[in-house]
Formats: C-alpha cells, structure tokens, sequence
C-alpha cells in the first residue's frame, strides 16, 4: 500500500511545474522549419520555463544533425523524420522516440511546365526527377513507387538538395523535382513549374502518416525523466497554440526566419508552409502512426537501406507524451 502511495506521487511530481528558482536546462536541435515554431513559440511564451525547463535551441541544418548530437551527447532533445529515426535506431545508438512533433508528408511533386498536365507517377517513367536522396520524403517517394507497382529505374532520378531545387528548375535541368517548403512554393510562383501530385496524394498513394519524431537518449530517460516530461508538457503547450492560433504560429515563424526569406514572403504564404501538410493535433502517437513506423522500417530493410529492423520496443517512449496529454485534458 505505501510503495503504491510512493508511485503514484512519483508519477505525479513528474508533472508538476517548478519554481523559477529551481530551473532545469536543456538543448533542442531543430531545423529552422516548419517543425521549429512549436518549441520556439513555447520559449518565446514562457511555456517552457512555467515547467521549470530552461530550454535552448540550437538551429542545426537536419534531423542527423539532430541524431548525432544526440549519439555524442552534446543534446538533450531532438527532431527528425521518421525514416531517420529508425536508421539510427538500427544502428543501436542510445536514442529513443518519445513523441511527435507532427505529422504529415511534406514533399510535392512539382513538373516544369512543359509536363503540368501530368498527374500520375507512372506519366514520369523515362523523366528526370530531382529528389534529396536519404531524406524521409525520399524513402516515402520509394514506398509509393513499391506500393503502385512502380521501379526506381523506371525513372532518372537525381540526387539535388532541396534548397538548390529553384535554380535547377530555372535552368530546365529536371522534368520534375520532390520539393517541400519554401522550395516548392518559389519554384511555382517563379512560373518554372506547376504541383501535380500533391503532399497528401503522396499520403495515399503510400499510405503513410509521416511521423515527424521528437526525440531524446535512453540516459535522459533513466537519469532526468523530470526533465523529459518537462519538455513535454511545454511542447505540448506550444503544439496547441499552433492549433488555435493561426496568426501568432506565422509572427512566430516570420520572426526567426532570415530577412531575406521572411521580407519576400506575405503571411498567407507562410501559413500554408505551416497548415498546409503538417498536422499538430497529437503529441502521442495512434495506431495508425505505429503501423506507419513499423512498415517503413520493414520497407528499409527490404531495400538494404538498413541492415536489420530496429527494436521499436526499446527504441520508443510514449509514456511521458501519453501523461503531458492526460495532464492537458
């Protein structure tokens, strides 16, 4: 009876804010995305710290980045797509999902004018598509391909990052490039090309979710799990701001972006880069979701992208996500 009593106020301490005075600190690596405003808005309002964490971000180029200071223990927290996820997963590093940033395919098929009339993957066969080779919106170009009876060889498919994706369509070197935000968007409004297949035709034809991971290491989890739930129940605030605050999500977004990026962009076109594939209405994941994780890691080891399957047992954590969105309701 009294060890029941302890468990359950240990549980609970897990839960409560702390005093100003006694701040706990810690690192997020994050990509200046989409995926960014959540923890940022929950910094910038205070969300964090009324948790008692006194939380840093550190803007890195991708979720490797993310991973491998994560790996080296330079991080606390972490974020990076699924498919990225279960790579380092397999490799057995200390790492463990704990929730979702997000979900939702990014990528956008986007044909140079010539080929804006096209509308299915097989009208490509024999076509030149650019796509960032290792990226989760490649590995989910690949399943759909699988799913739809489709090769890799059935089209010219070059590596090209998708920050390089405008210039190349410019300069017609691709009949069509797998392109997210703000790429797609300035490849369109440039006039060099039209969206044929969109994010979420992408979700059907592979019939994913895209998880977009949050992630921590297994010393965290055994050393500071105070620290992990903190930084849940903060980011979960910061999830929920995006859900019912339209306009503040884009102020903080534009805040953070550079100049020269925010400056050429109104604020109808950076709440669709926001809203328009991203869904922020769970921090834990469903069924659905589960499924989606186990799939493309079966679908990575078919391809020889991974030498074996990840153990999504002891690489996955969604007690504490589960408990910040009991907490909130």
């Amino acid at each position: 009876m009294t060890s029941g009593l302890i468990g359950a106020a240990a549980v609970a301490a897990l839960l409560l804010p702390l005093s100003a005075a006694a701040q706990d600190r810690a690192t997020l690596a994050t990509a200046l995305a989409i995926s960014y405003v959540p923890s940022r808005a929950a910094v910038d309002f205070g969300w964090f710290k009324a948790e008692g964490l006194d939380l840093d971000i550190k803007v890195i180029v991708g979720g490797n980045d993310a991973i491998q200071g994560l790996a080296s223990g330079t991080l606390e927290f972490g974020e990076s797509s699924h498919a990225q996820f279960l790579a380092a997963a397999s490799k057995d590093l200390p790492i463990v999902a704990i929730g979702l940033n997000s979900y939702g395919f990014l990528g956008k098929l986007i044909a140079a004018p010539k080929h804006a009339k096209l509308s299915r993957l097989e009208d490509f066969k024999g076509k030149r598509i650019g796509i960032q080779v290792g990226t989760g919106v490649h590995t989910v170009f690949l399943m759909a391909l699988e799913r739809n009876h489709l090769n890799p060889a059935d089209f010219t498919i070059t590596n090209i990052r998708v920050n390089d994706m405008p210039a190349a369509m410019q300069s017609d070197t691709f009949d069509a490039v797998l392109a997210w935000e703000p790429a797609a968007l300035r490849i369109v409004q440039s006039g060099r090309g039209k969206e044929v297949i969109s994010a979420s035709k992408f979700e059907d034809l592979a019939d994913v979710t895209y998880p977009f991971m949050i992630l921590t290491t297994e010393k965290m989890i055994r050393e500071r799990p105070q620290t992990v739930q903190r930084y849940l129940n903060g980011f979960l605030r910061g999830q929920r701001f995006l859900m019912q605050d339209h306009k503040g999500a884009v102020a903080v977004y534009r805040k953070y972006l550079p100049p020269q990026v925010a400056e050429k962009m109104s604020d109808a076109e950076l709440e669709a880069q926001i809203y328009a594939a991203s869904r922020f209405d769970r921090l834990a994941p469903n069924e659905r979701d589960l499924n989606d994780l186990k799939r493309t890691a079966e679908f990575l080891v078919r391809e020889k992208k991974l030498q074996k399957a990840p153990n999504l047992d002891t690489a996955t954590n969604f007690t504490f996500a589960r408990k910040a969105a009991a907490r909130a309701n």
